[in-house]
């Protein structure tokens, strides 16, 4: 027979791991501070700084994240956990920096605006087409708007732009994560909870798949959907703290303490929750 487990044992993982991020955040609380304050006063463009405010943004959903599971609102939950997973990705992928002699930071910038203004440009074309007008003429107005693209052709805008996508970013972070069997073990979850996730944000019907049925009772495929929830992107979001900390003091010299101890704390972690189903028979 399986195992089947209580909603009382997701109510105290929770509040274990809310615990968790809030203790984790008190102890590096100088050290973000410091990054924080740094950042927002420096017009550097660069890898750390933006994916601090990613991650931070991530930190900030994954609180949101575990409040609905608690609340057992897991469509909700479903969604908010896909924003986390692309935030952490494109974080990730910032700070991997794959091309040294290339600034990351700044071709996430350009290229990104533009693509959010060809979008636009694409959904005042469909307004002006329901009204019979004509169409702007949206190459024109990218290469206008945007000199710094001049010299380049179509192609190699959307190649710039692709650099950024899902896809991409998959690619290049699981070839990276690949030497690191526990890191790409946690990492193949979440990218495979990213594309079930996207059900649940497009509304599609196939998401009542994948949707937990019952409110007060879990068998452990449900179960461990939850769990990998809670878990892993608490270990994704400090690791990738972790790995700021660390950068920001080699590149800026700035006066970091704390991230020695927060590699140990995470370590310390992993040896209690690795075995999912005895945590979670541990805490019933």
């Amino acid at each position: 027979m399986d195992t089947t487990f209580k909603h009382e044992t997701v109510e105290k993982l929770v509040d274990i791991f809310r615990e968790h991020h809030k203790n984790f955040s008190i102890n590096i609380s100088n050290d973000l501070n410091i990054i924080h304050s740094f950042f927002l006063n420096t017009n550097l463009i660069t890898e750390p700084k933006d994916s601090f405010f990613l991650i931070s943004k991530c930190s900030i959903m994954y609180l949101n994240l575990i409040q609905l599971l608690r609340d057992k609102n897991y469509y909700s939950a479903k969604i908010i956990y896909r924003s986390l997973i692309e935030h952490y990705l494109k974080s990730q992928y910032l700070l991997s920096n794959f091309d040294k002699n290339k600034n990351l930071s700044f071709d996430y910038h350009l290229y990104g605006k533009i693509e959010e203004f060809i979008n636009d440009i694409k959904m005042k074309n469909l307004h002006r087409s329901l009204k019979g007008m004509d169409k702007l003429n949206e190459w024109e107005l990218v290469k206008s708007s945007f000199p710094e693209i001049e010299f380049k052709t179509k192609k190699d805008l959307n190649d710039e732009i692709q650099n950024f996508s899902i896809k991409n970013i998959i690619k290049k972070l699981t070839y990276l994560f690949k030497e690191y069997s526990q890191i790409h073990d946690h990492f193949e979850i979440i990218t495979r909870d990213y594309w079930e996730s996207s059900m649940f944000v497009h509304g599609n019907p196939g998401a009542n798949d994948f949707l937990i049925k019952s409110n007060n009772q879990y068998n452990e495929d449900e179960i461990l959907d939850i769990y990998n929830m809670i878990t892993i992107p608490f270990f994704f979001i400090f690791d990738t703290i972790k790995f700021i900390l660390y950068h920001s003091k080699a590149r800026f010299s700035l006066p970091i303490q704390n991230e020695n101890k927060l590699h140990l704390d995470l370590e310390s972690l992993v040896p209690k929750i690795s075995k999912k189903i005895e945590y979670l028979k541990e805490i019933e």
